[in-house]
């Protein structure tokens, strides 16, 4: 029920900073004069009416797993600027075969630079926050990790993962530092793939 609620909860708060995105964007555009530019101001209600956009970062943001998979921050944020990318660019398509579409490109373009910025940034502090109250936390033990790595993976709380007591764990990563014969290795991943455990294989850097 919290991965439901952290899911649900991330997924509105991504749809309000692209609002928020399109209304800064268009009053950025209305704000500002610029010479031998056509500068007729731009109505709020025809870019947060455009539920083209919303549909289209939605649909990237799930076909890269970012409601489902737990990056790091640098990560998730370079998945969210390739997906405003993207997004950018079908938007212009269609605005380019849609000839009753009279949107400013430039707010257009504004509005998916703030995206890029703003949708990472509210991510960051809303898992911080989904985290502490206990939502955004998931068990899991490591098999094999070196020091650095489990400091890693459980000191950051944007993963969201909690070093789980015993076998009360969720997911388990195992790193490869052939300190594990085969036998026991798949053991080990058969093991928790009957008890329906997310299995992470990591590579060892030393």
């Amino acid at each position: 029920m919290k991965k439901q609620i952290s899911v649900l909860t991330l997924l509105v708060c991504d749809i309000l900073c692209m609002f928020l995105s399109l209304l800064f964007a268009v009053w950025i555009r209305n704000s500002i004069e610029i010479p031998n530019f056509p500068n007729s101001p731009q109505n709020y209600s025809s870019y947060i009416n455009f539920y083209f956009i919303y549909f289209v970062l939605i649909f990237s943001f799930i076909y890269n797993g970012i409601y489902t998979k737990r990056y790091d921050f640098w990560h998730e944020s370079l998945l969210i600027f390739r997906s405003c990318v993207f997004a950018c660019v079908l938007v212009f398509c269609y605005l380019a075969l849609n000839k009753n579409v009279t949107n400013s490109r430039v707010a257009m373009i504004l509005s998916f630079v703030i995206m890029g910025f703003l949708i990472p940034t509210c991510k960051f502090f809303l898992k911080k926050f989904l985290y502490n109250i206990g939502f955004w936390q998931k068990k899991a033990k490591v098999i094999n990790g070196t020091r650095e790595f489990r400091r890693e993976i459980f000191k950051n709380t944007y993963l969201g993962y909690k070093l789980a007591r015993w076998n009360d764990y969720e997911t388990i990563f195992i790193q490869n530092r052939n300190t594990t014969s085969l036998d026991e290795l798949n053991h080990l991943v058969e093991s928790n793939i009957l008890t329906h455990k997310e299995i992470i294989f990591t590579p060892s850097l030393e």
